[in-house]
């Protein structure tokens, strides 16, 4: 599905409505839903990071700070 979050993007900054692109395109409404909410929170159509990925970094940044002497 990432290779249709372009078009449905697209269609929705066009003025189409949810319904409107889940007909065209055929596929669920909350693909589309959670889409362009996505681009609406991020301004991007990449997936977000995991729980775990944000955890992982968190970690790694809270440890650089405590070991790196700047």
């Amino acid at each position: 599905m990432k290779e249709l979050r372009p078009v449905i993007i697209r269609a929705h900054e066009k003025g189409k409505g949810v319904r409107e692109i889940v007909r065209f395109l055929d596929i669920e409404p909350s693909t589309v839903s959670r889409t362009i909410k996505r681009f609406e929170e991020t301004g991007s159509n990449e997936n977000r990071k995991g729980k775990k990925q944000q955890e992982a970094e968190e970690i790694f940044s809270t440890l650089k700070r405590f070991f790196v002497v700047e």
